[in-house]
């Protein structure tokens, strides 16, 4: 190979190279095509259908989770504590009666002072176990609604370890506040 061939070769790549570049820049073929698909109720049903899902809404969700949670601590418990468990829920059941006959009377002759209660947090536990000892120390009335109010504002992030003086008639927002702090 001589000097000419290869500086004709070279020449040629060059001017291949030109044209092929003003054709693409000329061309709009550097911009990235997008194919925008409109996101639909029905496309997104029969994507879930076809991949056997299913839709669920957050409050079903975190529903979903507290019931988890509590088969999961059964499941860990032994046949003696489960058995435990059902005969002292069935003596709660035959006590509500009386309890909430003596409660009435308290409430109509009740004019005194309510009294604070003290709540002790340990590390791990969950809102739910929180709600459930609020609900068994007669603070609050249902122990779902409570652990509901925490996760919809945000306060089972917060909730703190330690000892913590909560009423009867708080309001939940004092309560999570209290627990918070």
């Amino acid at each position: 190979m001589n000097k000419r061939i290869l500086q004709a070769f070279s020449a040629g790549m060059i001017v291949s190279t030109s044209i092929l570049t003003l054709t693409f820049y000329l061309g709009n073929y550097d911009q990235k095509v997008v194919a925008e698909k409109e996101l639909t109720d029905k496309s997104v049903n029969e994507y879930l259908a076809q991949n056997n899902k299913i839709a669920v809404s957050n409050k079903e969700y975190e529903e979903f989770l507290s019931y988890k949670d509590t088969k999961v601590k059964n499941l860990n418990k032994t046949p003696q504590q489960n058995e435990q468990q059902q005969k002292q829920q069935n003596q709660n059941a035959q006590n509500q009666n009386a309890q909430n006959q003596n409660q009435e009377q308290k409430n109509n002759n009740q004019q005194t002072e309510v009294k604070p209660v003290k709540v002790n947090i340990k590390e791990g536990m969950t809102t739910s176990d929180v709600s459930k000892i609020l609900e068994q120390s007669g603070i609050i009335d249902s122990a779902s609604k409570f652990n509901q109010y925490l996760i919809k504002h945000d306060y089972h992030k917060r909730v703190q370890i330690g000892t913590f003086e909560v009423k009867k008639g708080m309001s939940y927002y004092e309560i999570a506040e209290a627990l918070t702090r």
